[in-house]
């Protein structure tokens, strides 16, 4: 019998199966959405499979997140599914990195690898002790996957992986080797600021034999763009490479003196530097450096990880000038950001004249010029305090050396050389005998002092001055015009053109013809009584070009 279903009740049908079926749907839903919310706790976590044996085969035994990578088993084993010897495990995290260069620490007893996505970065997978092991590596910004695989054989089970980003106290990775071949597990790991190293007859450490032992060091670096030597000096065996290219290969017995070196062009990018070390018997040293072979167009910059510029640098460059400001930060992301110092070394060209010679800095500084003469001398902690020094005169190109050591807290230092034309020594008598009051240093020959004193270390009255300065001219007539209340005496190249040594007030001028170049120009005055001023300037004549015909007439 056929049954006719209205089109009101078809609809009502059709919404009672819908409501039934979505009801179906949650309830298959609910279970899979219990089981995505420990996805959502874990994104910090290692998702963590264990195998009941030793090569990670078959099927995980046990899977779990795990919040670190931070476990002593002694004798026992992760899970009740596990045996307590011959098992292994494999964690992996998707992890944010930003960039820089992190330093990888890990732990095991026995086997133990680590990747950073299809990098191996630690391989010991053997058995043994447990023991630290380090490895430095840059990795760039964003989301990377680590991999940590493990077996465990026999005996204590336990392993520890964690890394951290270095920042402001990055030195070398030193793995020092209780054996001269770098074999095995290292004897000591730790951190060297330098590879400048002097034991002579001693262990470098307690834990390291003073004669075959060896050592691996390395760390990643960023160069200026450039063309570089590194360099390398051992006694005995030295290897060095940078980026997997050998570039120092002297791994034999060796004594002093002796210089391994290698060159390279380098762009950017943080580099890997390797160096590895081996002592036989008798004296044991290292040292490792590198110069820029590019000539330098500013400030060749030499920066070191210690206070004293113990050499090598960790970094050269072409500084533009010296004015930073580094806050609590250090000059590059991987130096210290205390405890380090500067040496930088520059070139500058003078027009004739007295200038000053500045530095402000936080903490000690040193200024040189021309290698041999020390400046500056403020090699202690300070807070952002100026020195100057006045009144040197120089004139073409002469050569700057400045030392810099920053202790603790705020880093700064600002560099500056400026003319000061007129080198004035200032006396506390009318007649500039003896020795001068003070000296000082003034950028133009113009004062009027009123009834007033120009320092307090003079009197009012009854003072005298001399200004000396040196300058270029053209070739000219130069009209020399003083002003002054009272006395005043010109001189031009020792040369007295103008002498008014009287107590007066007004202007007089004297005229002199001076030839293209240096001339030395002195202005002396005394103030008597009454108001002091005293200005001067001078001016130049051009003459109007004559052209003499000295042919022969024409004779019609």
């Amino acid at each position: 019998m056929n049954r006719r279903i209205s089109k009101s009740a078809w609809h009502k049908g059709l919404r009672a199966a819908a409501q039934t079926s979505l009801v179906a749907l949650l309830l298959l839903l609910v279970p899979s959405l219990a089981a995505a919310s420990p996805l959502a706790q874990a994104a910090d976590s290692w998702w963590a499979d264990y195998f009941p044996n030793r090569t990670l085969s078959g099927a995980p035994a046990l899977s779990r997140f795990d919040e670190e990578i931070s476990f002593d088993w002694g004798e026992g084993r992760p899970g009740s599914d596990l045996p307590t010897d011959d098992f292994s495990a494999r964690w992996t995290r998707e992890s944010w990195f930003d960039d820089g260069t992190y330093r990888f620490t890990a732990s095991s007893d026995d086997g133990l690898r680590v990747w950073v996505g299809e990098e191996l970065i630690i391989d010991a997978w053997y058995d043994q002790q447990a023991g630290w092991t380090a490895r430095d590596i840059y990795i760039s910004q964003g989301i990377h996957t680590v991999r940590v695989e493990y077996y465990e054989h026999g005996g204590g089970a336990e392993v520890q992986v964690a890394w951290k980003r270095l920042h402001g106290e990055a030195g070398w990775l030193a793995e020092y080797y209780a054996n001269k071949n770098l074999e095995g597990k290292p004897a000591l790991v730790r951190t060297d600021p330098a590879i400048n190293f002097a034991w002579e007859w001693d262990a470098p450490d307690p834990a390291v034999p003073y004669d075959k032992f060896s050592v691996r060091w390395t760390r990643t670096l960023s160069f200026p763009p450039g063309s570089y030597r590194f360099h390398a000096t051992a006694d005995d065996g030295v290897r060095l490479w940078l980026d997997d290219q050998l570039l120092v290969d002297a791994w034999y017995r060796q004594g002093l003196p002796n210089d391994h070196w290698g060159d390279l062009v380098l762009d950017d990018r943080p580099h890997q530097v390797k160096v590895e070390y081996f002592e036989d018997s008798g004296g044991a040293h290292a040292y490792v450096w590198w110069e820029r072979l590019d000539s330098f167009a500013d400030w060749k910059g030499e920066y070191y990880d210690n206070l004293n510029m113990h050499w090598p640098p960790v970094m050269t460059r072409d500084d533009a000038e010296i004015n930073f400001d580094w806050g609590t930060a250090p000059p590059v992301e991987w130096m210290p950001d205390d405890n380090f110092s500067i040496r930088w070394q520059g070139e500058m060209t003078f027009v004739p004249g007295f200038y000053r010679i500045a530095v402000r800095a936080d903490d000690g500084v040193r200024v040189w010029l021309d290698e041999t003469r020390l400046m500056i001398d403020k090699w202690e902690e300070m807070n952002n305090e100026l020195h100057y020094v006045d009144g040197t005169y120089l004139s073409g190109t002469h050569s700057f050396k400045v030392e810099y050591f920053e202790k603790n807290g705020h880093a700064r230092i600002q560099f500056w050389v400026v003319p000061t034309p007129w080198k004035a020594e200032y006396f506390a008598n009318p007649d500039l005998s003896g020795e001068p009051e003070l000296v000082r240093l003034h950028e133009a020959l113009d004062f009027d002092w009123g009834y007033g004193t120009p320092f307090p270390e003079l009197p009012a009255d009854n003072f005298s001055i001399r200004w000396t300065t040196q300058q270029s001219f053209e070739a000219n007539r130069y009209t020399f015009t003083v002003t002054s209340d009272d006395g005043v005496r010109l001189y031009v190249d020792g040369e007295l053109v103008l002498d008014n040594w009287q107590a007066t007030h007004g202007s007089t001028s004297a005229a002199r013809y001076l030839s293209a170049g240096e001339h030395t120009v002195v202005l002396e005055y005394f103030e008597q009584t009454g108001a002091a001023l005293v200005r001067l300037n001078w001016r130049g004549q051009r003459y109007p070009e004559v052209t003499l015909n000295l042919a022969s007439p024409t004779i019609s």
